[in-house]
C-alpha cells in the first residue's frame, strides 16, 4: 500500500526511491551505494523525499541530538546546504553505517 501510495500521490519517477527509504538499507546496501545515494537526496528539490533522505541516515548513523538538527528538510535553502554539506563531511569519512558496523 505504502508504495502504491508513493506512486500515485509522491512526486513523479520517485516512488521506488522513496520506497526504498521507507523500507530502510542493510549494511552491504550502504557500502554498494545507497549511503551516496541518501547524502545526495537531501539536495532534493522535492520536500518529502528530503525527509525520507534525513530520517534513514539519522536512523542508520543515529547521531547525537546537537547533529540531528544540523539539517532540517524544511529549512531555509542555505541552512539545508550547510546541513548537507556536513553529511557529505560524513560520508567522506566513511561514517555512514550503523554504530558498531565495520
Amino acid at each position: 500500500k505504502l508504495r502504491l501510495a508513493f506512486e500515485n500521490r509522491g512526486p513523479h519517477g520517485k516512488a521506488e526511491e522513496l520506497f526504498a527509504m521507507a523500507r530502510g538499507f542493510s549494511d552491504e546496501a550502504l557500502a554498494a551505494g545507497a549511503a551516496e545515494a541518501l547524502v545526495a537526496a537531501l539536495d532534493d528539490a522535492d520536500l518529502v523525499v528530503r525527509r525520507y533522505a534525513i530520517k534513514s541516515l539519522c536512523d542508520i548513523v543515529q547521531p547525537s541530538a546537537a547533529d540531528r538538527l544540523r539539517y532540517r528538510a524544511d529549512g531555509l535553502p542555505d541552512q539545508r546546504r550547510e546541513g548537507a554539506a556536513w553529511w557529505r563531511g560524513q560520508l567522506e569519512k566513511g561514517l555512514i553505517r550503523r554504530p558498531g558496523a565495520a
